[in-house]
């Protein structure tokens, strides 16, 4: 498998992402992991071009789905409205690629279950992203960048791994999620 380390518009990207002003967190959660950890335990990971932003939402086309389950070609998923633990849709650029790893909005998503619904205009067709870990790398000239297998550590450059050897790295997250533990 090739991995490398960089390339710059990338990572440019991520990193200007974590330190954008708007990055200062409302809400309270720690950082994950990386997308090895978080994307397995998400209902999809995607690849797509985002087509537009209304609100607090994007439009993804879908260019492949990485794991679970979606048929359609374009799906709405939701950020952040200030004070949830999502980026922006602003982080997001219309026209950038993405593989992003979401969970689907349900009726009962918000504080503690209390069954407030944090997006009216959602459904359940819907997703949202969490920024409580890496749920999303941009794709640039054929590779995924960010944080996907290692950790970031200070002074650690995010991972650039071609499309080809994510598909096989989630080909391998899916067999171990698939697979019974003792």
């Amino acid at each position: 498998m090739r991995i490398r380390s960089g390339i710059a518009l990338a990572v440019a990207v991520v990193s200007l992402g974590a330190l954008s002003p708007r990055s200062g967190m409302a809400c309270s959660c720690g950082w994950d992991g990386p997308l090895a950890i978080v994307g397995p335990t998400r209902h999809v990971m995607l690849r797509g071009m985002v087509l537009s932003h209304d609100r607090n939402s994007l439009l993804l086309e879908v260019a492949e789905v990485l794991s679970g389950e979606e048929g359609r070609e374009q799906v709405r998923i939701w950020g952040d409205t200030g004070w949830l633990c999502r980026p922006y849709v602003e982080r997001f650029p219309l026209g950038s690629e993405w593989v992003i790893a979401a969970n689907h909005c349900t009726p009962s998503y918000g504080l503690s279950g209390t069954g407030w619904k944090s997006e009216p205009d959602s459904t359940t067709t819907d997703y949202y992203v969490s920024f409580c870990g890496e749920h999303s790398v941009p794709v640039s000239e054929g590779y995924a960048v960010g944080w996907i297998t290692s950790s970031r550590e200070a002074g650690a450059l995010p991972d650039s791994v071609a499309l080809s050897d994510l598909r096989s790295l989630v080909a391998t997250w899916k067999l171990a999620k698939e697979k019974p533990h003792d």
